[in-house]
């Protein structure tokens, strides 16, 4: 008996899927009304191919150049220009008439995100709720871009890899990221900020807006980062950590004025980074550094030396703050050690505490070259 059972429910799949494969345009237009039903703005397909095998037990609907408007009604509002995307369905549903998408693929992409003076975004072309009519359910548990390239509102990133996996649990998504971001541009930012890539967890609540992520894995800048990020009422917030940072990696960003815009060290910092109510703070620790800086142009051998140093950076109302609680540098004919306060490196000004040691015997070096850079403003 388990036999023939079992005899009936594989020629049963099987004919339903020959009867799939002899019928696949009336199924690739079944599809296709389906979707066309929860949109709320224009798109245009200019191709679809209906996929059988190659995921078995899933069946793909490849779409070939898509255009899909916006939400704004204005005619040059496109949302998103595709080349390919896959749509995953289940075959065994698509035999009952039901398309159950589950999971989304979209390659060699551009989504522009635009927002209006009214705060309204361009993103509503899906309709709440799934067709109880056509049988649909349009429940997506994962959503993968390939070659994407993202516009929000002017702040630009390239996506090479990503894949968001979610479920429901009205209001609430619970979700987890994995991939790779590249050439993150910003408009109020000249500079261009060197992607990343990330693993992430978290939760997101439709009706309040509270979002909360948990960053698990990030490498950025040739650092390994964590922490915990959130967004509410407020704004966001995060709190997290950050290892073996390589403090040349921050170079590119600095505008800084001779000599310093010569400074190289072998440093790598750890420590801890937060963003909370418009301040940003880091505090991070430097043991047994090498460094060097040309002090002189015509000098053919840069000053060299070591030492270690704790930072405490700020940044508040457009303004940074530097402090060093603890300093120590050993170079030809000094020695010093204490705290410097309040360092501007474009200015050059400090408040330094400390005591140290003169090697008179480099008298000549620490009137020609030392003098030639010292700030203007400061005490020590």
């Amino acid at each position: 008996i388990v036999a023939t059972l079992f005899s009936l429910i594989i020629f049963g799949v099987a004919g339903g899927l020959i009867w799939l494969n002899s019928h696949e345009d009336e199924t690739e237009t079944a599809v296709l009304k389906a979707l066309a039903a929860q949109l709320q703005t224009d798109a245009h397909i200019e191709k679809g191919t209906l996929d059988l095998w190659s995921d078995f037990p899933y069946v793909s609907l490849r779409l070939d150049h898509i255009w899909l408007m916006g939400s704004t009604g204005t005619s040059n509002d496109t949302l998103l220009r595709a080349n390919e995307i896959q749509l995953r369905c289940s075959a065994w549903h698509l035999l009952q008439g039901e398309y159950q998408l589950k999971a989304v693929t979209i390659s060699d992409a551009e989504l522009m995100v635009r927002s209006n003076t009214q705060g309204a975004w361009n993103t509503a072309f899906w309709k709440e709720g799934d067709s109880k009519e056509s049988g649909a359910n349009f429940a997506i548990e994962r959503l993968s871009l390939n070659r994407c390239k993202i516009d929000v509102d002017g702040t630009r990133v390239f996506v090479p890899e990503a894949s968001i996996s979610g479920t429901w649990q009205a209001p609430v998504l619970t979700y987890s990221i994995e991939g790779s971001v590249q050439e993150l541009g910003f408009p109020s930012f000249e500079k261009s900020v060197p992607g990343f890539s990330l693993a992430m967890h978290g939760t997101w609540d439709r009706e309040t807006g509270f979002l909360q992520a948990n960053l698990s894995e990030c490498q950025w800048m040739n650092a390994a980062w964590n922490g915990d990020i959130q967004l509410d009422d407020d704004g966001w917030a995060c709190a997290g950590t950050f290892s073996q940072l390589p403090v040349m990696e921050l170079a590119p960003w600095l505008d800084l004025p001779p000599p310093w815009n010569t400074f190289q060290t072998n440093a790598l910092g750890s420590g801890d980074v937060s963003y909370d109510d418009g301040v940003f703070r880091a505090k991070t620790e430097l043991n047994s550094i090498d460094w060097s800086i040309e002090l002189n142009e015509t000098d053919t051998e840069p000053a060299a030396g070591s030492g270690e140093a704790a930072i405490w950076v700020k940044h508040e109302g457009e303004k940074w703050r530097v402090d060093f609680p603890k300093l120590r540098i050993v170079s030809p004919g000094i020695k010093w050690s204490g705290e410097v306060a309040a360092f501007n490196p474009m200015s050059g000004s400090f408040i330094a505490t400390g005591k140290g040691e003169l090697d008179f015997e480099m008298q000549d070096y620490l009137q020609n070259d030392l003098v030639e850079w010292w700030p203007d403003s400061g005490w020590g």
